[in-house]
C-alpha cells in the first residue's frame, strides 16, 4: 500500500513538468515569470493531486490561494508589454477556476481535518492529507515510517499521540481515495493505508508497555540495533518466549513438558521463518533449550 501511494505522488509530480519552463534571463518581475507559465501545467498538477504546486501540495490549496493567483494574472493582464509571452487574464481565469471547483471540496477537508486535529498535535503541524499517501510498512520487520508521514514516529508517541494519528489517517481517507481515483488507482489502498496505520499504532501501544528487562538477557533479539518488541511477534509465540523467559529469570530448569513444547514450536518457526522477529524470537529459544538439555548453565 506505501508503494501504491508513493506511484500516486510520482505520477502526480510528473505533472509539474509542465511548468519546468526555465525563466527568461531579462525576467526580472512577477509578470514576466509569470507570462511564461503555463496554466494549463498548473491545473494538470492540481488534478493529480500533486504533492508540490507551486511550493504546497494540492490538497492545502485554499480558494484564497486560487484567488491570490487569478487577481496577479488580472494585475499582470497584456504584461511584459512588447513581449511575445503575456499574460492573458482570461485564459487564467478559464483554466483556475474549473481547477478550483474540483478540488476545494478535498482541499477544504483537509484544512478541516487538521483545524479539528492541530490544537492536540503537540510535535508541529499535522501533515496534508496527501502526505499520509506517502505511509511504507516493512510486512516483515514492521518497521514503518511514520516520522516521515505525521512529523513523530509512533514509537516515540504517547498513546494519545498514536490515536491522533491512527485518527487523522481515518478522517483523510476521501482526500486519499480522490488522489488514487484521479491517478487511475484502485482507491481501496486509501482504506488499506487507514488500517495498516492503525494497526501499527495499535501494536507500538503494547511495545510501549514492554521494559527493558522484562525478558531474560538470553531471551533479548534485535535487528537493525533495535530490541525487537514481544508486540511484533504472535500472541502464541509470545507465551513460548515468556515460558522460557521465566525460567531463565527464575534460575529454574525448563520441565520435560515445556522444552517438548517449546522444542516443537521453535523448530515450526524455523521451518516457515527465514528472516523476521518469530525467527529470531525462536532461534533464542532453541538456544535456551540446548542449554537446558545439555545442563550448560
Amino acid at each position: 500500500m506505501g508503494a501504491k501511494g508513493n506511484t500516486v505522488l510520482a505520477a502526480a509530480t510528473l505533472a509539474m513538468a509542465a511548468l519546468a519552463t526555465v525563466w527568461p534571463a531579462a525576467a526580472e518581475d512577477s509578470c514576466s515569470r509569470m507570462a511564461v507559465m503555463r496554466p494549463e501545467g498548473i491545473v494538470e498538477a492540481l488534478n493529480l493531486f500533486s504533492p508540490d504546486v507551486l511550493g504546497k501540495p494540492a490538497d492545502l490549496w485554499g480558494r484564497a490561494d486560487f484567488e491570490n493567483l487569478l487577481n496577479h494574472a488580472a494585475a499582470c493582464d497584456g504584461k511584459p508589454e512588447g513581449m511575445k509571452y503575456r499574460v492573458d487574464a482570461k485564459f487564467w481565469e478559464g483554466q483556475m477556476n474549473p481547477a478550483m471547483e474540483r478540488l476545494l471540496p478535498f482541499a477544504d477537508r483537509t484544512a478541516a481535518v487538521r483545524a479539528a486535529y492541530a490544537p492536540r498535535w503537540k510535535w508541529g503541524d499535522p501533515p496534508s492529507c496527501l502526505q499520509v499517501l506517502n505511509w511504507k510498512r516493512d510486512p516483515v520487520w514492521l518497521t514503518e515510517n511514520s516520522g516521515e508521514v505525521f512529523g513523530k514516529p509512533l514509537a516515540e508517541m504517547d498513546d494519545e499521540g498514536r490515536a491522533l494519528a491512527a485518527g487523522f489517517s481515518k478522517e483523510c481517507r476521501p482526500v486519499m481515495e480522490a488522489a488514487l481515483q484521479a491517478n487511475r488507482m484502485d482507491p481501496s489502498a486509501a482504506l488499506a493505508i487507514v488500517n495498516d496505520v492503525a494497526a501499527a499504532a495499535e501494536r507500538e501501544g503494547e511495545a510501549a508497555k514492554e521494559k527493558p528487562d522484562d525478558l531474560a538477557p538470553a531471551l533479548k533479539v534485535y535487528h537493525s540495533g533495535r530490541q525487537v518488541p514481544l508486540a511484533y511477534i504472535g500472541k502464541s509465540s509470545r507465551k513460548m518466549v515468556l515460558i522460557a523467559s521465566g525460567a531463565e529469570k527464575a534460575g529454574r530448569k525448563l520441565t520435560t513438558e515445556e522444552l517438548i513444547m517449546l522444542s516443537k514450536w521453535a523448530e515450526q518457526i524455523v521451518m516457515e521463518e527465514t528472516d523476521s522477529p518469530e525467527r529470531l524470537y525462536a532461534d533464542a529459544v532453541r538456544t535456551v533449550i540446548g542449554k537446558h538439555l545439555f545442563n550448560a548453565r
